[in-house]
């Protein structure tokens, strides 16, 4: 009978560790995938907040002459520049342009600036051209921020947002990507371009004649 009662005991404490063991492999598993849930819930977050910071005040819609589409022609539009100069998106035919929708506010924006200076530098003599259309800001704010980045090609004032109407812009940045015949070529709505994705962009363009 002494046997058997330590016999009892020792496949009692068998069982009992491996009930232990089973509990906790079994909440180390149900802490995992709460982590997994929580880090979901977290990135999920994370983007809604940078898709709300980085929309465009509300403005009032007006009718359009042309929406802005792939394959079709650029909407035409004049805007003055921080140095006091008119450019006319028309005129421009013969060159590759990027018209570049931002704000000095908005942190995709400027974490491309430094990218597409670099593409414009290397490639305006082979007829690329940026035009950097800021959305409704003071001048001196983009003035000082043209010199913070040192920044070498125009910077568009938008100041009534009638050009972001007219091409419909909802969120920023938003490029397009107009070639030689003032066409409509690409389009890159949100995030940030780096040098590398606008030069594989335009270097079609710039070989066309």
């Amino acid at each position: 009978m002494v046997l058997s009662v330590g016999k009892c005991r020792d496949d009692c404490g068998d069982a009992q560790m491996k009930l232990q063991t089973s509990s906790s492999t079994r909440l180390a598993a149900n802490l995992s995938g709460a982590r997994l849930y929580v880090a979901i819930a977290l990135v999920i977050a994370l983007g809604a907040a940078w898709t709300w910071f980085n929309r465009l005040p509300e403005i009032a819609a007006t009718p359009t002459q042309a929406q802005p589409h792939t394959g079709f022609a650029a909407p035409n539009f004049s805007l003055p520049s921080l140095a006091g100069e008119t450019f006319t998106l028309a005129d421009l035919k013969g060159k590759v342009v990027l018209v570049n929708f931002w704000a000095t506010w908005c942190p995709p924006c400027r974490a491309e600036m430094p990218a597409i200076d670099a593409a414009y530098r290397a490639n305006k003599d082979a007829g690329f051209i940026v035009l950097a259309v800021d959305q409704m800001e003071n001048p001196d704010i983009v003035n000082a921020f043209r010199a913070k980045y040192n920044l070498s090609f125009p910077l568009l004032l938008d100041s009534d947002g009638a050009i972001n109407r007219q091409y419909l812009v909802s969120a920023l940045p938003t490029s397009f990507f107009v070639d030689r015949k003032g066409v409509i070529r690409d389009m890159m709505i949100g995030g940030s371009m780096s040098r590398e994705f606008i030069e594989g962009k335009i270097k079609t363009l710039l070989e066309e004649k």
